[in-house]
């Protein structure tokens, strides 16, 4: 089947749909078999390591996956930037290996953290290599447009390790024994993963030298500014479970962490479209397609928030209900910091779409200036909330955070709709709180088309419904026209202003 971006959606949709159904069996039944406790104590190390990962790997993967997907005109192209970034991938996994046995050699785990978590550290050290390999070439697969090949790589990491940790738990080993097994899962797919790529790509480009003429300064600059804009954009996920552990014990740790993971499930279709939209966009980007981006934009916003409002509706009524039934008896503290997330996630899962978008782009600093920005507030609320009210502080703080995200979007001019959408969103949100708008029904594109309840025209009349939805948009009827033709043009979603079509006579 050809590729496009219907297709590269529906297979990154369809992976995260499984891993999702899949951890809805198998995350209650690792919670209960480690125990809160043990669980809290799995969840602070694999908050280090989140954050650890993204100074390590978030540059190398986002630069695989745009950089991968464009067509330059040097020879070998594809090869060349693989080899380069593996290159820079292993060197900074190493030293990322080397920090965590050194911090768990030289004391500075059982003084920050307790003597419990030294073996967990030295198994993160082995992690980290096995991890580093196995992502980096899943991301090249996305970047080469093969997703039909790195999602069912990632189902079978999400899945596989699940099932060690459950198994390994049950045999009554602890930290030191589940490390172990991911490891080996990680490793495992790692090599299937690289022997994959090498049907697509020469991996002599690990060893051969680049060409002369090659963007080596262009690769690393992206490298390393795409690593500060991804530590600010995933420090609420991970800043908020490491000061949770210096304050609360491990079981209201646990409590915590497990609100994140439920209300996180709520990010399957929006983080779906932020991952297959870098890779459909860069090669938008590099030939000037404007127009096509922006309606590219425009629809996932729109879809997006519509779909995540609806699920975090459902969610909040049935919390007291779900959560029990999900987790097992004991878990109802993780229900208030859970719907206390809940407007957070809806606020963070609406912007994901633009901020792939502007991130494919390759221009970084009004992305790192704008979660830098929220990542500052992040950790002050965290500071100043969690030492008073524990989990719910935290809840309060990373909720607060996410809700800022559309706010403190990056203003793309080249984005001109986009903005027009998160307009409207923020003045709907104002004035109705939670307001669903339909797809069928009529929006605001500009600051022409006036809300209906503010400065209407005397003579203005609402659209009326005819066969269940409304045609056009509602400036006015045309002479002679049927009650529901109006002169606006057709459709459901804004044009670009240069590309409009001419209005009906």
């Amino acid at each position: 089947m050809k590729r496009n971006m219907v297709t590269a959606f529906l297979s990154i949709f369809g992976g995260r749909i499984f891993i999702v159904l899949s951890s809805v069996v198998l995350t209650p039944l690792l919670i209960t078999t480690l125990g809160f406790e043990l669980y809290g104590r799995y969840g602070t190390l694999t908050a280090v390591f989140g954050i650890s990962t993204i100074l390590m790997s978030s540059g190398i993967n986002s630069g695989a996956r745009k950089f991968l997907a464009e067509d330059r005109s040097i020879s070998d192209w594809q090869t060349h930037v693989f080899g380069y970034y593996f290159r820079l991938g292993t060197v900074l996994a190493v030293l990322t290996a080397l920090a965590f046995a050194a911090a768990a050699r030289f004391g500075v785990v059982t003084r920050f953290l307790g003597p419990e978590y030294v073996v967990g550290f030295y198994g993160l050290a082995g992690l980290t290599i096995a991890t580093q390999f196995r992502e980096y070439a899943r991301r090249s697969l996305m970047g080469l447009k093969q997703e039909h090949l790195s999602e069912p790589l990632r189902v079978l990491n999400k899945v596989g390790t699940r099932l060690a940790l459950i198994g390994i738990a049950y045999l009554g080993y602890e930290i030191g024994g589940l490390m172990v097994g991911l490891i080996v899962v990680n490793s495992l797919v790692a090599l299937l993963a690289l022997w994959w790529v090498r049907k697509n790509v020469s991996l002599r480009g690990i060893v051969s030298t680049t060409p002369r003429g090659f963007p080596t300064k262009e690769l690393f600059s992206f490298n390393h500014l795409s690593v500060v804009y991804m530590l600010f954009l995933t420090s609420m996920y991970h800043v908020d479970v490491l000061m949770l552990a210096s304050h609360v014990t491990e079981t209201r740790v646990g409590y915590y962490k497990s609100a994140l993971v439920i209300s996180q499930f709520l990010w399957v279709i929006p983080r779906s479209i932020q991952s297959m939209l870098v890779q459909s966009v860069s090669d938008l980007w590099a030939d000037e397609r404007i127009d096509q981006i922006n309606e590219i934009a425009s629809r996932v916003t729109r879809y997006g928030m519509l779909v995540i409002v609806l699920l975090s509706l459902g969610l909040a009524a049935l919390a007291k209900d779900f959560v029990p039934l999900y987790l097992g008896s004991g878990s109802m503290p993780v229900v208030t910091p859970l719907l206390i997330l809940l407007p957070g996630t809806i606020g963070f899962a609406v912007v994901r779409p633009i901020l792939a978008i502007s991130h494919a782009k390759a221009d970084m600093k009004p992305l790192i200036a704008a979660t830098g920005a929220a990542a500052v507030l992040n950790i002050v609320l965290n500071v100043v909330l969690i030492p008073r009210h524990g989990i719910l502080g935290a809840a309060v703080a990373t909720t607060t955070r996410l809700l800022l995200a559309p706010g403190v979007q990056p203003r793309q001019r080249a984005l001109p709709r986009v903005q027009a959408v998160f307009r409207r969103a923020t003045r709907t949100s104002a004035r109705d709180g939670v307001h669903l708008r339909s797809p069928h029904l009529p929006a605001l594109d500009d600051h022409r088309e006036q809300s209906p309840r503010v400065g209407r025209r005397p003579d203005y009349r609402p659209p009326r419904l005819r066969d269940g939805g409304v045609r056009g948009r509602g400036r006015g009827r045309r002479r002679g026209a049927g009650p529901a033709e109006f002169t606006s043009r057709p459709g459901w979603f804004p044009r670009h202003r240069d590309s409009r079509p001419s209005r009906r006579r």
